[in-house]
C-alpha cells in the first residue's frame, strides 16, 4: 500500500496548498546565491565589505560591485544592510546606490562617502551630499588626496564637514608624498571661489544618462 506521504505528492491540488505554508526562497534568489564565486580572497572581503569569507552576504554584494539592477532588487529584502551602499560607493555604480537609496531601509553611514571619495567617484559623491543626510567623515579629503582624484578634492572642499576642514595638512602631505601635484596644488591654493554646487549638479546628470 502507498505510504500517505507519497500519496500526497501525488496529488497537485495537495502539493500547492502544502507548498502554500512553505515560505522559502524565490527562484530568482536561489539562482543569484548559486551563481556566487568561489570563497572571496582577502582583497575581494575588502572590497566588497565582507566580514569574512563566509559572510552571507558575498553573492548581493557582488552584483551590487557588478552593476547588476535585477539582482540587487532580487536579494535586497534578504540582505538589506548599512554595507550595500558601502559596495555601491566603492565601485562607482551610481544606479545602484540611487536604487539602495529609494528601496532599501538599512541607510548609510559616514563610511559611504569616504569610501567614493577614497576610490575617485564624484558623481557618488555628489549624489550622497544631495540627497543623504550622514555626510562624511573629516578623513574624506585625506583619502581623496592620497588616490590623486582631482574632483573629489575640488567637490569636498566644496562641500565641507561642519564646522570645516582640519585635517588640510595632512592631505596635503599624503598628496606630496604620492606625488600627485595637481592635489596638492588645489591644497596649497585653496581657492577663495570654490566651485559652485550647479557644476557638481551637471556632473551627477552627466554620470547618470
Amino acid at each position: 500500500m502507498e505510504p500517505a506521504s507519497t500519496s500526497v505528492l501525488r496529488n497537485p491540488s495537495l502539493v500547492h496548498e502544502v507548498a502554500s505554508y512553505q515560505h522559502g526562497l524565490r527562484w530568482a534568489v536561489a539562482r543569484h546565491l548559486r551563481a556566487a564565486r568561489p570563497r572571496p580572497t582577502s582583497t575581494v572581503q575588502q572590497q566588497l565589505c565582507l566580514r569574512s569569507s563566509r559572510d552571507t552576504h558575498y553573492a548581493f554584494h557582488q552584483l551590487i560591485a557588478d552593476g547588476h539592477l535585477v539582482g540587487v532588487s532580487d536579494l535586497l529584502p534578504y540582505f538589506d544592510s548599512d554595507r550595500a551602499m558601502d559596495v555601491a560607493a566603492i565601485w562607482g555604480q551610481l544606479a545602484v546606490l540611487m536604487y539602495l537609496h529609494l528601496r532599501g531601509h538599512a541607510g548609510c553611514t559616514t563610511r559611504t562617502m569616504d569610501y567614493a571619495a577614497a576610490y575617485g567617484h564624484v558623481a557618488c559623491l555628489a549624489f550622497l551630499s544631495a540627497h543623504r543626510d550622514e555626510g562624511c567623515s573629516q578623513q574624506a579629503l585625506t583619502y581623496a588626496a592620497a588616490g590623486g582624484h582631482v574632483e573629489c578634492v575640488e567637490f569636498l572642499l566644496s562641500h565641507p564637514p561642519s564646522p570645516r576642514w582640519v585635517y588640510l595638512r595632512q592631505a596635503e602631505a599624503i598628496a606630496r608624498r604620492h606625488q600627485h601635484w595637481p592635489v596638492v596644488t588645489i591644497l596649497e591654493r585653496l581657492s577663495t571661489s570654490p566651485v559652485s554646487k550647479k557644476h557638481w549638479y551637471q556632473v551627477l546628470l552627466l554620470s547618470n544618462p
